[in-house]
């Protein structure tokens, strides 16, 4: 394609935790194939290797302390200290990051973020002016799950062994996320899973790891259930 051809300049974040980061390259390829120009932002603690790279995806580290020792004496307690430390790096760093792109022939129109790091839309929306753009590395299912939590129409520790929520079959309590069904191991991983919803109404655009016509009835009744009708596949 002709470099001189205006593009649509997306800036993707992932949450560079295992699940996470495969998914959201998996998505900027597919973007690019469509004409996008995608450059992809990681921390220098999450560097991606030779054959998880591609051309077409454009790859920015920002440095995040990765030669200091996570601390925590459980898994948990180091996974919210890694991602305190990232999440202050993308904070730090995602202004520049723009901006020194923002006198080029392809500023940055659309920020692609992770849903759990919901905050960065903050940033986009408040101090850049800038669209932001979701994306949710599960099924739609899953985050249904989560914004039944977080709205209190599902309550965790599970009430009975039997679930029923809207557009689901019946499920079994051991059928839903193991940070719902049996949190005790994960300490402090459900709050982050249910974050994505903070401020879920105000993203420009969602995506979601998923096919619609296996979860057409889940979509459907999960943003009618938050309010809004913006929604991409």
């Amino acid at each position: 394609m002709d470099e001189t051809v205006c593009r649509i300049h997306v800036l993707a974040i992932p949450l560079p935790l295992q699940g996470h980061l495969n998914p959201m390259l998996q998505l900027c390829k597919r973007l690019t194939s469509k004409g996008v120009r995608i450059t992809l932002v990681t921390g220098t603690s999450a560097s991606i290797s030779e054959q998880n790279q591609f051309e077409s995806i454009k790859i920015e580290y920002i440095l995040d302390d990765d030669n200091i020792e996570v601390e925590g004496s459980n898994a948990s307690e180091k996974v919210a200290a890694f991602l305190k430390r990232f999440n202050s790096a993308v904070s730090d760093n995602l202004a520049r990051l723009v901006e020194e792109k923002a006198s080029s022939d392809h500023p940055v129109k659309i920020v692609l973020y992770d849903s759990l790091m919901p905050w960065i839309l903050e940033i986009v929306q408040g101090q850049l002016g800038l669209k932001g753009a979701a994306f949710f590395t599960q099924a739609c299912a899953v985050s249904a799950i989560y914004n039944h939590i977080r709205r209190g129409t599902l309550k965790v520790p599970l009430e009975t062994s039997t679930i029923l929520l809207p557009s689901m079959p019946q499920l079994e309590s051991n059928d839903l996320p193991s940070f719902v069904y049996n949190p005790g191991p994960y300490p402090g991983i459900l709050d982050l899973v249910l974050s994505e919803n903070i401020n879920l109404e105000k993203s420009d655009w969602f995506l979601f790891n998923s096919f619609d016509k296996l979860e057409n009835e889940v979509e459907f009744s999960f943003y009618k259930i938050i309010g809004i009708w913006k929604f991409t596949h």
